[in-house]
């Protein structure tokens, strides 16, 4: 996959459980349904095809926002920077 627009960009502050850090979520072109995926052990648990909807309820917290960010990215065209107060903007 060839990744296309930038959809957000996220400022992880430090946590207790984690360091600081950027996260980017570009858009893609659509995943053929024929492609086969393979799980790489150890670092990927699962593997699943969900609705938006379901995918954004699915997510720990600090991810939902991002994912729910990136979701409104592909409707408005806009970017989105998140600042790392995952819980303010949702």
């Amino acid at each position: 996959m060839s990744p296309t627009r930038l959809l957000v960009v996220e400022h992880l502050t430090r946590t207790s459980t984690g360091g600081s850090g950027l996260r980017f979520v570009f858009d893609t072109a659509p995943v053929p349904v024929d492609v086969s995926l393979v799980k790489q052990e150890g670092e990927v648990a699962e593997l699943l095809w969900l609705p938006p909807d379901q995918a954004v309820q699915r997510h720990v917290p600090r991810g939902r926002n991002r994912l729910q960010a990136a979701l409104a990215a592909l409707s408005d065209g806009k970017t989105t920077y998140l600042d790392g107060h995952f819980d303010a903007r949702w």
